[in-house]
């Protein structure tokens, strides 16, 4: 079969950042898109408020004559005042924000430097935005306001807490709980995806190990020479205070890096369906001790099992890597190996070697098993590897793996001192710790988790502001007709249950319509999830409990004020 290439438009191109966070962008965006709505329903419902305490003013200008179409001009003039002091606003916060963004990237034992200054058709963009929302924030008020009963806007008449009506104020109320109660949701399964890897066991220790990544061969370091700066440094790791146990490795876990190779395993044929490929990793002697991965079966490596160095021009397979000797004879597997290739039987003493054909003369000898570990991503299975000695092969990307009795921050003074001791001119290319190189693998998680998170609380802010406006203005307008009930003998839990009765169909009706938008639109982000599914019913039982009690507290302040209510002032309220 031939090979086909694939052209694509130079425009666009590749990039495999863009691929990476092209998802998670969008989500969030679409989750800043929903705050923005509901930040608009509030908005709106402020100047609904605020036409509601002018309608008596409107009413009389529109009985003498006055234009409905100038009103609104009025009106629409006076929201976009306020529109472009909030634009105004907003790009000095983003000028703040984007460096507050800046304290979510990975740590790399590199310093990265990134210009993050807002760009000026970003900052027009999200002004115009701003500004728009607040011309049609004021527009739909401003109709309605020019629309009013003349008769009653005149008399000053309020409806009555027995006539509720489904007005525009609280179809906006509801509007803000059911989004709110979408991004609580989907805020909750995010962090509890984040909690579930955290707490995965990756097979190795992600606490007191010290990466210390140096680059010899920058300074001329190769063949035996190489290898005996690499002793020379070990002896003095291991004998400087704190260490416990140091080694090399070419590979560590969640590096980025990845190396494999063609294998032939004896007595096993490989399947049509299966790639006759597994990873390598080059380690040297207490590498398995110093990252806490047990062994199960056989022994470790030895000093003996490295040859001494005689160069070879043939180049290995794997980026970086040049033959140094002879091919390994020994080397250890990995559990998954093991059951994979010798399901029923002991693979110490087995053979396979690294090319299509198995050859028993170029094998490696398999020595020991170790536990699983999760090299490349913490969310897949764990795949098959091999470990061999690490002088057997060249490699420009050799890390000093060093697991200290205390905080490995502290080690990181101590191993650049040693490293100039030998050399002052080879560089130390980056230091960090595992927990460090780790979480670098769940930056993604983490950021889309804070932001969601930070936009959720923030919508069910909004929405209990709107909902205490709503109320707290209901309760203003009909603070007459609650004088007189509490006059005719009417209690306090009866004024109180008229008001929280406005109040819990409020929020019943958002919460049912939130909830099945949670269970439909949850699964677009199904593929950002770890360990749960998108109907998680802790997730979305504390989200909903969560809105329930916030938009209580915020309906409930209005009402208490209800009760305390003086009938002898609330008859002459005017």
């Amino acid at each position: 079969e031939r090979n086909r290439a694939t052209l694509l438009p130079g425009s666009g191109g590749y990039s495999y950042l863009r691929n990476q966070i092209q998802k998670p962008l969008t989500v969030l965006m679409i989750v800043v898109a929903l705050v923005l709505l509901i930040a608009c329903a509030n908005v709106a419902n402020l100047l609904l408020a605020r036409a509601a305490s002018r309608q008596r003013e409107i009413a009389i200008r529109l009985a003498v004559g006055a234009g409905r179409g100038r009103l609104i001009s009025q009106l629409v003039i006076e929201t976009l005042v306020v529109s472009v002091l909030g634009g105004i606003a907003s790009v000095a916060f983003a000028w703040w924000g984007v460096r507050v963004l800046l304290t979510f990237m990975p740590k790399r034992g590199v310093p990265i430097a990134l210009d993050l200054t807002p760009d000026w058709r970003l900052l027009l963009f999200a002004f115009g935005i701003s500004v728009g929302a607040g011309l049609i924030c004021g527009l739909i008020p401003a109709l309605q306001a020019t629309r009013p009963n003349l008769t009653s806007a005149l008399k000053n008449e309020a409806a009555s807490f027995g006539r509720v009506r489904f007005d525009l104020r609280r179809a906006l109320v509801v509007t803000q709980v059911a989004i709110s109660l979408l991004l609580l949701i989907g805020a909750g399964l995010f962090v509890r995806s984040l909690s579930n890897l955290k707490s995965l066991d990756p097979g190795f220790l992600r606490e007191s190990v010290l990466l210390v990544g140096v680059n010899p061969q920058q300074s001329g370091y190769k063949g035996q020479r190489l290898r005996d700066f690499y002793e020379r440094l070990m002896a003095r790791v291991r004998s400087t205070p704190g260490v416990r146990v140091a080694s090399l490795a070419n590979i560590t876990p969640q590096a980025g890096s990845r190396w494999n190779d063609i294998v032939s395993i004896e007595g096993y044929q490989w399947k049509a369906d299966e790639r006759p490929v597994v990873d390598f990793n080059a380690v040297s002697t207490g590498y398995f001790e110093t990252l806490g991965i047990p062994l199960l079966l056989g022994r470790d490596f030895r000093t003996e099992d490295n040859p001494a160095f005689t160069p070879d021009p043939q180049p290995r397979q794997g980026p970086g890597r040049e033959k140094l000797g002879p091919p390994p004879p020994v080397a250890i597997i990995n559990e998954t190996m093991a059951k994979r290739f010798y399901p029923q039987s002991n693979p110490i003493g087995r053979r396979f070697s690294n090319n299509d054909k198995f050859d028993i003369a170029q094998s490696f000898e398999i020595i020991g098993v170790v536990k699983d570990s999760k090299y490349f991503d913490i969310r897949k299975p764990v795949e098959s590897m091999v470990y061999v000695p690490v002088w057997r092969f060249g490699s420009n990307s050799t890390t000093l793996c060093v697991r200290s009795a205390s905080r490995p921050e502290q080690l990181i003074a101590s191993m650049r001192h040693e490293a100039a001791n030998i050399d002052a001119a080879i560089p130390v290319l980056q230091t960090l710790t595992m927990e460090e190189q780790f979480d670098n693998t769940i930056a993604q998680e983490r950021v889309v988790t804070t932001l969601c998170s930070f936009f959720g609380s923030l919508a069910v802010l909004l929405a209990a502001i709107g909902l205490y406006g709503v109320m707290a203005h209901s309760v203003t307008r009909r603070y007459r007709e609650i004088g007189i009930r509490m006059a005719l003998g009417a209690k306090s839990q009866s004024v109180l249950w008229l008001v929280l009765r406005d109040t819990a169909i409020m929020i019943g009706i958002g919460a049912g319509i939130g909830l099945p938008a949670a269970f439909a639109l949850t699964r677009l982000v199904s593929s950002f999830l770890f360990g749960l599914t998108p109907q998680d019913p802790l997730s979305i039982m504390v989200a909903t409990v969560g809105l329930m009690i916030v938009t209580a507290i915020a309906g409930f302040i209005p009402a208490h004020r209800a009760t305390r209510v003086d009938p002898m002032i609330a008859l002459r309220y005017e």
